[in-house]
């Protein structure tokens, strides 16, 4: 990628000359990447932002003048742009990071100490332009479909299970644009649904427990964050700890949950690795979900679904926010249920029901 055209043009949004230098430092050595601007403030941001017409915005949430926030709400409204949102990996600023997702932020990223820069700067330099790279992919108007969508009440008086325990589990995979489309959905089951579900979404650490919160506002069912041993149980919702591994185990009579540090997956959580282990421990009785992201995390793994006779559905490729994991579920698994996500869980109660 020769041509200056061709290059990603990115700016710079944060009030620290330490963050700013610091991320200078590492995307200028990307012969794809290309730094147009940088600005210390929210106002000087939204100017920037219009006159240089970036392709990728990385944004801080604290900041003088206009906080991360409103400069958010001006730029998608005069100059909408794909923003990474760069936030202190702290319980407010996960909650933070979340809410800006909801405003049509495409992904967050946990704002690296200059300790970290120092200690290991090729890992968060591998992470950040990763990140920067996807943003430019992402069609904002599919985001937007999905974080402007108005969250569904379910009928409760049409699911009519009612065995006392549950028989079967789902399980969900997502990646990029997953926040957003996991508050779309999560709505949708009914305040008795039968099974538990698991949901591996890849997100950094301390950033999970603000999520599951977030997605507990929005649902009938109990959502938390997943817990090492714990006993699973029906209608509850376990959200993965961010940067580590859920699997499922079976111990005596209960089915117990397993959180797994890992150095040698690209993705965590591992989707590929949640499925294999609900594939082992429910065979037919499985239920694997794929979501947005890019890549194919999630896909082997749902072919071990269907392998043994569970149920395997994928969000449509045309609808996610990036179709990359759900394009290749459909390869994986040809057959699998391939629909838009406002219509997943409704067909999931009438799979179960039926």
């Amino acid at each position: 990628m020769n041509k200056k055209e061709d290059k990603i043009k990115v700016l710079l949004i944060d009030d620290s000359v330490i963050v700013l230098n610091s991320l200078l430092k590492i995307l200028e050595k990307d012969e794809q990447i290309e730094i147009v601007g940088m600005a210390k403030d929210g106002e000087e941001g939204v100017l920037k932002a219009i006159e240089l017409n970036p392709d990728v915005i990385t944004l801080d949430i604290n900041m003088p003048k206009m906080d991360g926030r409103f400069c958010l709400q001006h730029i998608m409204e005069k100059c909408p742009t794909p923003c990474i949102i760069l936030s202190k990996a702290t319980q407010l600023g996960a909650l933070e990071s979340l809410e800006l997702l909801e405003l049509g932020a495409v992904d967050f990223i946990g704002k690296p100490s200059r300790k970290e820069i120092d200690r290991n700067i090729s890992l968060v330099a591998n992470l950040i332009i990763k990140k920067i790279k996807q943003a430019k992919s992402i069609e904002l108007k599919k985001l937007l479909k999905q974080t402007n969508h108005d969250h569904v009440e379910v009928d409760k008086k049409k699911f009519s299970y009612e065995k006392d325990e549950y028989e079967g589990i789902v399980t969900i995979g997502s990646s990029t644009g997953g926040p957003q489309t996991l508050s779309n959905i999560i709505s949708h089951f009914p305040e008795n649904f039968p099974y538990p579900i698991i949901i591996a979404q890849h997100i950094p650490e301390n950033f999970s427990k603000a999520l599951a919160e977030r997605l507990n506002r929005l649902s009938h069912l109990h959502v938390k964050e997943a817990e090492n041993r714990e006993i699973i149980k029906k209608g509850i919702v376990y959200v993965s700890p961010g940067g580590k591994n859920i699997l499922i185990k079976k111990v005596n009579n209960n089915f117990v949950i397993k959180i797994v540090s890992s150095k040698d997956d690209l993705n965590l959580p591992s989707i590929d690795k949640l499925f294999m282990s609900a594939s082992e421990c429910f065979g037919k009785k499985s239920v694997g979900i794929i979501l947005t992201g890019m890549g194919e995390d999630g896909s082997h793994g749902l072919k071990l679904i269907k392998d043994s006779g569970g149920v395997t559905l994928a969000q449509s490729p045309n609808e996610a926010v990036i179709g990359g994991m759900p394009s290749a579920a459909k390869r994986k698994v040809p057959n699998c249920f391939v629909m838009d996500s406002e219509k997943i869980i409704p067909f999931l109660v009438s799979f179960i029901e039926g």
